[in-house]
């Protein structure tokens, strides 16, 4: 059981035997000292709860005996005690901290006892409002929070210290006005916080909560995250609302920054799709609500993008793009926006355009400045840009719809040769539908091998005997009929269908020529197209060696034709397949020789066996000087380096006829067969040469 301990100073002795009886009755531990000099000696022990003083004994008499107690035990409630005559030092006594006094004449045992536990209760009170004072400076200090206390009546607003310093101020003063807070707040954000505190004021909402902007003293502005609770009287009145202040000026900067990029392109700085169909949803709104105001998006992208890329690396592929994009924005007004999609795409809304012409001289300006070289890690490039536009006097509900026709136009200026624009019109969708559809239909062909294979003789122009076959796909579509090549060749070179066509007419081509080599005891030789993007397979020349194989061809009777622009791109590479198929003993042409740049060059650098010359050139040959001699010259030099030489397009005797006395050796063209030959005919045409 725990004591309380109870100091007595008291220098009579009658009196000290009467209280100490009393407090020992009441269950309380008494030490007594009979003079203030004892007393202080045996405060110094720290080993009592309350005193309980005589206020004149005879080493002290008076207001001084308390101060002297009070000083060497600060935290002692103490209860002084005092004659008649002397209670006005007792009630200066409580004015200087003691917790009661009592009158000697008037000392009873139950006053002394109820004197000793109130002062006792007022101690753990006070111990407990300390503790928790202690607790909130703690937390205050922890939170770095600044705390406000808004007097509602006396438009007086308390704030603490941090809360002064989180906006530049000193210490000076705890209080402000409501006036000189608002002040602060930004323009923005002063009626909508006004707002906010009228509504919990009003009892709208249960608390206060905020995010505004406040002046700091060095002229920026912080974000701060206000909370507040208002306080009522009885009559349900709010009087007082108190709160705290935090600043999120940080963390405003973090959302704001990854805002910032979740709508902008990291390379360019360009606002992305995300934020440009935004901008567009609000420009179709616009157009909506008022027809005056038109807009009209332009979507482009640039040529020979993928062969600057690949030659020269995708750091110089990023410098271009950042000029690119640094080009497009000289060239638009303010209010316009420019996106960049991905890659080489980019996007530009013009708003509030009046007539089309605007739109096209917008075209214009860019087709002009990108007429100029950029220069990208110290070298000189060119590139030019292809332009999609559609105007908003369509009928458009949103983005979706206005990038599909502006991306069908972009397909039109791509396939018009670049560097142009195209403004779409609806006959433009309406192909783009029968394209798609065209499309499907050929994955269907495909899958259900309703495409087949016909050949056409190459002839040898000497004896004008059979020298091999070309082969040669064609779609009978049940629905369409006989599809163009010049239709579903495109559309399977855009969508990758051409890697699996072209192994499948290899596949047939192969077979068929191997039953027809051993009915027949010949090595007539087959010829296939391939496709530059059969080369940007990995395991190309894998696949082309394990069909031939699989088919028992000799690879000596089959040739590959190849067009000069897959030579301009990944030369190396390109060099180390066909120079992998030679080396199998398969052949290489190319096909539509003469009408690239620099067509001739390509004959040292690449392991070719025959050249085509392109049947404009044949045509040509008839029509003027300038053709006839670039024939001249192909033959001439084809026959110096031992290259065998066909001549495509041949139609009639008189072409046949130059061509035989030009030395050329071999030719093919509708003179000869169509190049609709079913595979069933071709076995009679070779028993013709048995």
């Amino acid at each position: 059981m725990t004591h309380t301990n109870v100091l007595l100073l008291e220098d009579n002795r009658p009196d000290a035997v009467y209280l100490t009886g009393i407090l020992r009755t009441s269950g309380f531990k008494v030490d007594h000292a009979v003079c203030l000099a004892e007393a202080l000696g045996k405060l110094e022990t720290g080993a009592y709860d309350v005193g309980v003083i005589d206020l004149c004994v005879g080493d002290s008499e008076g207001l001084l005996t308390f101060m002297r107690v009070r000083q060497a035990a600060p935290l002692l409630p103490i209860i002084v005690q005092s004659g008649m005559s002397e209670e006005t030092l007792a009630i200066q006594a409580l004015s200087n901290g003691a917790q009661d006094y009592i009158v000697k004449d008037r000392i009873t045992p139950v006053g002394l006892t109820r004197a000793v536990n109130y002062a006792l209760e007022r101690r753990k009170i006070q111990q407990e409002l300390t503790a928790s004072e202690e607790r909130y400076a703690v937390a205050t200090r922890g939170a770095n929070d600044g705390l406000w206390d808004w007097d509602l009546r006396a438009e007086v607003l308390y704030v603490s210290a941090r809360w002064m310093a989180m906006i530049g101020l000193p210490e000076q003063d705890d209080r402000i006005s409501p006036t000189d807070w608002h002040a602060r707040i930004h323009h923005d954000d002063r009626s909508a916080l006004a707002a906010a505190v009228k509504s919990h004021v009003d009892g709208d909402t249960e608390h206060l909560e905020f995010e505004y902007r406040i002046r700091h003293e060095d002229g920026t502005y912080r974000w701060m995250l206000c909370r507040g609770l208002a306080v009522c009287d009885v009559h349900g009145r709010p009087y007082r609302m108190a709160g705290s202040q935090s600043d999120i000026t940080q963390r405003k900067r973090t959302e704001e920054q990854l805002i910032y990029e979740a709508l902008h392109d990291p390379l360019t700085g360009l606002p992305n799709r995300t934020m440009f169909e935004d901008k567009l949803q609000a420009a179709v709104d616009r157009m909506r609500g008022r027809r005056r105001e038109r807009f009209a998006v332009l979507f482009m992208d640039l040529d020979r993008f993928k062969v600057i890329n690949d030659s020269l690396g995708h750091v110089a592929g990023d410098q271009l793009l950042t000029e690119v994009a640094n080009r497009l924005r000289g060239c638009l007004r303010p209010g316009d926006t420019i996106a960049r999609f991905g890659g080489d795409e980019f996007a530009i809304l013009l708003e509030d355009v009046s007539l089309a012409v605007d739109t096209h001289r917008t075209a214009e300006r860019i087709h002009e400045v990108f007429a100029r070289p950029i220069e990208i890690i110290g070298k000189e490039v060119f590139t030019s840009v292809s332009i999609g536009i559609v105007h908003s006097l369509l009928a458009y509900t949103g983005p979706g719809d206005l990038l599909r026709d502006a991306d069908i136009a972009l397909y039109r200026a791509k396939h018009a040769g670049g560097g142009c624009h195209v403004t779409f019109d609806p006959a433009l969708h309406a192909s783009a539908m029968e394209r798609l559809q065209l499309e499907n239909a050929l994955r269907h062909a495909l899958r259900q091998e309703q495409l087949v294979v016909f050949f056409q003789p190459i002839m040898d122009l000497r004896t004008l005997a059979i020298n091999g076959f070309e082969a040669l796909v064609r779609w009978p579509c049940p629905e369409r009929g006989l599809v163009s090549p010049g239709a579903f060749i495109p559309i399977a070179e855009e969508t990758g269908l051409i890697v699996p066509l072209g192994y499948w007419v290899l596949k047939s081509a192969c077979e068929e020529m191997r039953r027809w080599n051993e009915r027949h005891g010949q090595e007539v030789t087959i010829s296939v197209n391939l496709s530059p993007r059969q080369f940007r397979e990995p395991d190309f020349v894998d696949c082309i060696l394990e069909i031939v194989a699989d088919s028992g061809l000799p690879p000596r009777c089959l040739t590959l034709e190849i067009t000069e622009n897959l030579l301009m791109t990944r030369q190396d590479q390109v060099a180390g397949m066909l120079q992998r198929l030679r080396d199998h003993g398969i052949a290489i042409d190319i096909d539509d020789f003469g009408t690239g740049y620099s067509s001739l060059s390509y004959l040292r650098r690449f392991p070719i066996d025959r050249v085509k010359i392109d049947r404009s050139l044949v045509d040509g040959i008839m029509k003027g000087s300038t053709d006839l001699k670039i024939v001249r010259a192909i033959l001439a030099l084809a026959q110096n380096m031992g290259l065998e030489v066909v001549a495509e397009g041949i139609e009639e005797a008189a072409q046949l006829d130059r061509l035989k006395g030009l030395r050329c050796e071999f030719g093919q063209g509708y003179y000869f067969a169509r190049p609709s030959l079913p595979a069933e005919h071709v076995p009679t045409l070779l028993e013709k040469i048995a």
